[in-house]
C-alpha cells in the first residue's frame, strides 16, 4: 500500500500492476474489510489468495459484501487461508462451493470447530484441482484428493482419536500423488500395536510419489506408535524421514520394537548412521543417512544408539558426539552392535583409552568378549578444543595393556594393529566436535 502514497506515477504504475494485489489479508492487524475488498477488484481477473483470521463475533455488511464478491467470482479463488477460534458463516458457504482454480487450503481451529468438515459438501465435491490441504483441529473430508500433493494434518485437541481406516482411506485416494505428508498429533490408534504385524507388500497402499514424511506427536500416550501406520504403505521414492523418538521413552527399553521406527526396507538401506546434538529435537533419515539427536534425552542416548544398531545392520559409517551422562560400558555395547562400521567417528576422547583397550587387546574384556568393529578401517577421534592424546597417564595405561605407544604423523594420524584380528586400521585425531562436520563424502 505503500507504494501508492509515493508519488501519482507511483501510483498509478502500481494500481496498474494487477499482480501486486493478489494476496489480502484480513487479521487482528488488518481487520478493514473494504480494503480486503479493494484488493480484490484491483488485482481482477488474477487468482488470489485470502488470508482470513476469523472471530465469533465477526460480522458486518462489508465482511459479507467481500465474501459475496468471493462467491460471485469462485474461478478466483486459488488459496484459503482461515483460522481463528470458529470459522466465519460467509467462509464455510465459500468451502462448500466448486472453486474450479483452488490449489491451496488451510483451515486452523483452536478450540473444537463448530462444523466438521465430513458433514459439508466440501468445494462442492470437485476437488480434483486441489494440490496441497492444510487441516489442523479438523476432521478431514469424505472426499478423494486425486490432484493432492502436500498434505499437513495436526490436532491441538487431546480427544482427537484417529482411526487406521480413516487415515488410510484418505491416503489411498492420494496415492499416486502425494508426495508430501506432514503429521502432528494424528498418528492413527491401533489395536495391540506393539505386536501389529504389517501386511503383505502387494496389500500396502502404494504411494508413488510421496517422498518425503514428517511425524511428531507431542501428546503421550503408550498406545500410539506414532510410525507405525508407515508399515502398511509402500513407498519406492522415499526421500526422508522425520520423526519424534520420546514415545518409544513411555515403554522400558526392554519392550521397544521395529514397530516404533520407520520400516525396515528403509533401516536397510542406511549405511551412515550420525549422532550428535540438533535444535530441531528429531530423528531424521535422509537417503542412506540416519541423523540421530543425542540430546533429546541424555540418559537413554546409548541404549537407543545401541537398539537402532539391531535394525540398521548395513551401517559403515558410525559418528556420535561425547555422551557424558552415559559409562563406557554403554559405549562399548554401542560398538558391538554396528559390527559392519568401516569408518568410526567418536567424539569419546576421554574413553579413548578403554576403546584402544577393545580393539586391540585380548577379545575377553572384564569377564565379557569384546569383539567391537570388526572391520573397521579408519578410528577418528574428534578432542575438542586441544590435543592431548599423549599425556603421561595415557602412556601409562597403554603400558599397562602392553599396546604400542602413539606416534602420530604430522597429520596427527597413525596405522596400529588388532592382534587378535591380524588387521590394521589408521588412528586419527581432529579437533572440534562432529557437530559441525559433514559426512557426505566419508565412507
Amino acid at each position: 500500500m505503500k507504494v501508492t502514497h509515493v508519488c501519482r506515477y507511483w501510483r498509478s504504475t502500481a494500481l496498474a500492476a494487477k499482480a501486486l494485489w493478489c494476496r489480502i489479508v484480513i487479521n487482528r492487524r488488518n481487520r478493514s474489510t473494504s480494503l480486503a475488498q479493494a484488493f480484490f477488484e484491483r488485482s481482477n481477473p488474477l487468482p488470489i489468495e485470502l488470508e482470513h483470521e476469523c472471530y465469533a463475533s465477526e460480522e458486518g455488511s462489508e465482511l459479507n459484501t467481500f465474501y459475496r464478491a468471493l462467491s460471485d467470482s469462485p474461478h478466483r479463488i486459488a488459496v484459503l487461508n482461515l483460522r481463528g477460534k470458529e470459522l466465519h458463516r460467509k467462509a464455510w458457504d465459500l468451502l462448500q462451493r466448486q472453486l474450479l482454480n483452488i490449489i491451496g487450503i488451510s483451515l486452523r481451529s483452536r478450540i473444537r470447530p463448530v462444523e466438521d468438515l465430513r458433514n459439508v459438501d466440501f468445494l462442492g465435491g470437485r476437488t480434483d484441482t486441489l494440490r496441497k490441504l492444510h487441516l489442523n483441529g479438523y476432521f478431514w473430508p469424505e472426499v478423494p484428493f486425486p490432484a493432492l500433493t502436500h498434505l499437513y494434518l495436526e490436532n491441538d485437541l487431546r480427544e482427537r482419536r484417529v482411526s487406521p481406516i480413516e487415515l488410510f482411506g484418505l491416503l489411498k485416494s492420494t496415492s499416486s500423488t502425494l508426495e508430501v505428508l506432514h503429521m502432528q498429533d494424528m498418528s492413527p490408534l491401533f489395536d495391540l500395536p506393539q505386536i501389529y504385524s504389517p501386511p503383505p507388500l502387494d496389500e500396502r497402499i502404494h504411494m508413488l510419489s510421496l517422498h518425503y514424511v514428517e511425524i511428531h506427536q507431542f501428546f503421550k500416550n503408550s498406545s500410539v506408535f506414532p510410525l507405525l501406520f508407515l508399515q502398511h504403505l509402500f513407498c519406492p521414492r522415499m526421500e526422508t524421514i522425520v520423526w519424534d523418538v520420546e514415545c518409544m521413552y513411555t515403554w522400558p527399553s526392554h519392550e521397544w520394537n521395529l514397530n516404533m521406527l520407520p520400516p525396515n526396507y528403509h533401516l536397510l538401506s542406511v549405511t551412515k548412521l550420525v549422532g550428535r546434538s540438533f535444535q530441531g529435537l528429531s530423528y531424521v533419515l535422509t537417503g542412506a543417512t540416519l541423523h540421530v539427536d543425542l540430546r533429546l534425552a541424555p540418559h537413554m542416548s546409548a541404549l537407543t544408539v545401541a537398539f537402532l544398531g539391531n535394525y540398521t545392520s548395513n551401517v559403515k559409517l558410525l559418528a556420535l558426539l561425547d555422551l557424558p551422562s552415559e559409562p563406557y560400558h554403554l559405549k562399548r555395547n554401542i560398538l558391538r552392535v554396528y559390527s559392519s562400521v568401516t569408518s568410526l567417528h567418536l567424539g569419546w576422547y576421554d574413553d579413548l583409552l578403554d576403546i584402544l583397550i577393545d580393539l586391540e587387546g585380548h577379545d575377553d574384556v572384564d569377564g565379557e568378549a569384546s569383539a567391537i568393529c570388526p572391520n573397521l578401517k579408519t578410528l577418528t577421534i574428534y578432542t575438542g578444543e586441544n590435543l592431548k592424546a599423549n599425556t603421561h597417564k595415557f602412556r601409562q595405561g597403554l603400558k599397562a595393556y602392553r599396546l604400542p605407544m602413539l606416534r602420530l604423523s604430522s597429520s596427527q594420524s597413525t596405522r596400529r594393529k588388532r592382534r587378535q584380528h591380524g588387521t590394521r586400521y589408521t588412528l586419527q585425531f581432529r579437533s572440534g566436535d562432529i557437530n559441525g562436520i559433514s559426512f557426505e563424502e566419508d565412507q
